[in-house]
């Protein structure tokens, strides 16, 4: 009686320890897919910026963000240039919202809104000025390493 007792208890505390594995092997799992959809948001971003706004005259352009991380968790710094005639310009640059779990990123400007998602290797999104009208519409594609 003793023996099968003893048997028991060893393939319960096994079973237990199995679950607990299962559960660490989890949360594992969801901070590096957390982390992975961090990791996707950095780096560098190619794509139009469209206005829709009518009787503008702001054009059309085709530009580059180059998204890092910043020390504070809640926030990414993006670097927005426009490409004119081969050349790069600045547009500017600034720390804005990210929210992790939405994978949208929010930047407030004096103009209006900036609101971008991820969505795999493509963002989108909209500037939209206070008075709630479309302005741009941005969409980007992920640049793969070592494209230009």
């Amino acid at each position: 009686m003793r023996a099968q007792s003893t048997n028991s208890s060893a393939a319960f505390r096994g079973w237990v320890s199995l679950c607990g594995l299962s559960i660490l092997a989890a949360a594992v799992g969801a901070v590096a897919k957390a982390e992975g959809d961090e990791q996707a948001l950095f780096g560098d971003w190619k794509g139009q910026s469209i206005v829709v706004a009518k009787n503008s005259v702001a054009k059309d352009e085709q530009v580059v963000w180059h998204i890092s991380p910043t020390k504070d968790a809640a926030k990414v710094r993006v670097k927005g240039d426009k490409i004119v005639n081969g050349r790069t310009i600045t547009m500017g640059v600034g720390d804005w919202d990210y929210d992790k779990s939405n994978k949208t990123i929010r930047w407030k400007i004096p103009q209006g809104m900036w609101k971008v998602a991820l969505d795999g290797n493509h963002l989108r999104g909209t500037l939209t000025l206070k008075d709630k009208t479309v302005f741009r519409r941005v969409s980007l594609e992920k640049s793969l390493a070592g494209e230009p």
